[in-house]
């Protein structure tokens, strides 16, 4: 059984300040916090067609995990809605699905234990975000705004989650974003907050057992995002409710975009999707993103699904141990 480690952090009063990590785990996080919080001059590539070399680096293996017959369809969406900023040398603005604002149970006894702090997995998001900011930046200087959409009124409706929680959620988001120096490229969009969420849920309807039956894999799934034990029968009757939340949430998403450019951490549909982290084919969201040491370090996501076969180590920590436990001062 493989050790792992994951992260919870959060603005903790008490926070242990002893902890000792692998060197190989810690210079893997520092390459990437250092990275992030480098300002190295970019070198610019000429492009003679700067929507069509966007659309190239954005469907990189590097960005997407998706097969080449997926990403084809949408080349002339994604060409024609950057065309339209490039047109003004506009940063080009992409949005993108991170979640309720919260992280599943890890608890496979129970699921009463869900995760409000931020990880690893917020980390490696910003990780990207930098490195495909880099990247664009090559081809058309203005880069990109990377808009983080939070949909935690889907998580109040179906699941009772708290707005409080997932908002301390959001706020600890933004405290990483910009002690990690990238708030002038990412944007967080919560959707109590920021899109009319009071009103537009009335639209909601549903029929509780339109869907007639679910797998006992969906069934543990609604059990670990819901926060505990649940019957059948109510599994059944929240998936329906979160099959209709989730219709008017995607339109109300849709309204407040100013385009096209939509990507999901991971999608069954055929939708764009985006890399939360190195490697990654999944929603960090579904447990906690974890490092593994096989032969060299990888992220993974730790999940209910796969925990038995891991001897995990968590790291409870607020942002000032967890950067000097990375030995990144002065941040």
């Amino acid at each position: 059984m493989k050790n792992c480690i994951y992260f919870n952090i959060a603005d903790y009063d008490i926070c242990k300040s002893s902890y000792t990590i692998e060197p190989v785990f810690q210079n893997y996080l520092k390459t990437k916090i250092d990275y992030i919080l480098s300002n190295n001059p970019v070198n610019s590539i000429k492009s003679d067609d700067i929507p069509s070399d966007f659309f190239k680096i954005i469907t990189h293996r590097e960005f997407n995990c998706q097969l080449a017959n997926k990403i084809v369809q949408w080349k002339e969406t994604v060409v024609r809605e950057a065309g339209m900023y490039v047109s003004k040398n506009e940063p080009i603005k992409i949005y993108f699905a991170l979640g309720g604002g919260y992280k599943a149970s890890l608890d496979v006894l129970n699921f009463n234990t869900l995760n409000y702090s931020i990880g690893l997995g917020e980390l490696l998001v910003i990780y990207q975000i930098k490195k495909l900011d880099e990247k664009i930046k090559q081809i058309y200087k203005p880069g990109i705004t990377f808009n983080i959409v939070i949909d935690n009124g889907v998580a109040n409706y179906v699941n009772n989650i708290p707005r409080e929680k997932t908002l301390h959620y959001c706020n600890l988001l933004k405290k990483l974003i910009v002690k990690l120096r990238m708030d002038h490229c990412i944007n967080l969009i919560i959707q109590t907050e920021n899109l009319n969420w009071d009103e537009n849920i009335k639209k909601i309807s549903y029929t509780p057992l339109k869907l007639k039956e679910i797998s006992e894999r969906q069934h543990a799934n609604v059990m670990r995002f819901l926060g505990r034990k649940c019957t059948y029968e109510e599994a059944l009757m929240l998936q329906n409710k979160y099959n209709a939340c989730m219709l008017i949430s995607g339109q109300i998403i849709k309204q407040a975009r100013e385009n096209d450019l939509w990507f999901l951490q991971y999608s069954n549909n055929g939708e764009l999707t985006f890399r939360s982290f190195p490697g990654g084919v999944c929603r960090i969201q579904v447990g906690d993103i974890a490092l593994v040491n096989n032969h060299k370090v990888i992220p993974f996501s730790l999940s209910t699904e796969n925990i038995k076969n891991y001897n995990p180590f968590c790291y409870k920590i607020n942002f000032e141990n967890f950067f000097k436990l990375m030995h990144i001062m002065n941040i």
